[in-house]
């Protein structure tokens, strides 16, 4: 089964889920995304716990619909003195370009959500990137 459809090559990180419901000051529109939005976590999460390589396993996607949220978890085996000087840099440019690259990632961002990648590593500390696109 392909992890792709849903926000390109970083879509496969997935294991904790909780999608809050819509605002109940949101637009029919908006609520009607979220819906679309935490249906496709959800099916992603399925494939919770997957290794996408020798470092990185995918634990999850978080959609939080009252903060337009989208937030892909994951976990990094190697810790931070082992990933070589300047990984973060390499990672968000990387997070940038597949979230921008990728329609349904860009069309989130251009509706006012965060996508967002939240990685920990192996000693337990947290690096957090939000895409931003030109």
């Amino acid at each position: 089964m392909r992890i792709e459809y849903l926000f390109g090559p970083f879509a496969a990180v997935a294991v904790v889920l909780a999608a809050a419901t819509p605002a109940v000051h949101a637009s029919d529109g908006d609520r009607a995304y979220c819906l679309e939005l935490t249906h496709r976590a959800v099916r992603t999460n399925a494939q919770a716990g997957k290794w996408l390589d020798r470092f990185r396993r995918h634990d999850g996607i978080f959609v939080q619909c009252d903060d337009k949220r989208i937030e892909f978890r994951r976990f990094m085996a190697a810790a931070p003195e082992r990933l070589g000087d300047g990984w973060e840099e390499r990672e968000e440019k990387a997070w940038n370009a597949a979230q921008c690259g990728n329609a349904r990632s860009r069309a989130a961002i251009e509706k006012g959500w965060t996508v967002r990648a939240v990685y920990t590593t192996a000693t337990g500390r947290n690096v957090s990137f939000d895409a931003e696109c030109d």
